[in-house]
């Protein structure tokens, strides 16, 4: 729905983007991770404001450098301290449309691609 920046903010070192999601699949075609050169925190929500412990869908997020697959299906935050691989994010299921949001603490927006790293 929005994409906030430093510049849209008075100059405040941060960028905000807020949206409602409610399709199934992957969320980004290019790479399988990246990186920020700063602080993020992603918010999963539900919308039900009589369940707030409902998410209505079910998640698959990558963290770390071994792209360790974590599952949720309630109302998560995920913190990811700056140069700390994550992605990809797929929605596995959606029965109900959700909310997220994601805070960088830098007034800019930069996300490298990384690439997994296949065991031998």
């Amino acid at each position: 729905i929005v994409w906030l920046y430093g510049s849209d903010l008075e100059g405040f070192e941060v960028n905000f983007t807020w949206g409602l999601y409610s399709k199934c699949g992957k969320w980004h075609r290019k790479g399988e991770g990246h990186t920020h050169p700063e602080e993020e925190i992603l918010v999963f929500v539900g919308l039900d404001p009589d369940n707030p412990g409902y998410l209505g869908a079910e998640l698959e997020f990558a963290l770390g450098k071994e792209f360790e697959r974590q599952v949720y299906n309630t109302p998560t935050a995920v913190v990811a301290p700056k140069g700390f691989p994550h992605l990809p994010l797929i929605t596995r299921w959606c029965d109900k449309p959700y909310g997220f949001f994601v805070l960088c603490l830098s007034g800019e927006h930069d996300s490298p691609w990384v690439d997994v790293k296949e065991d031998d």
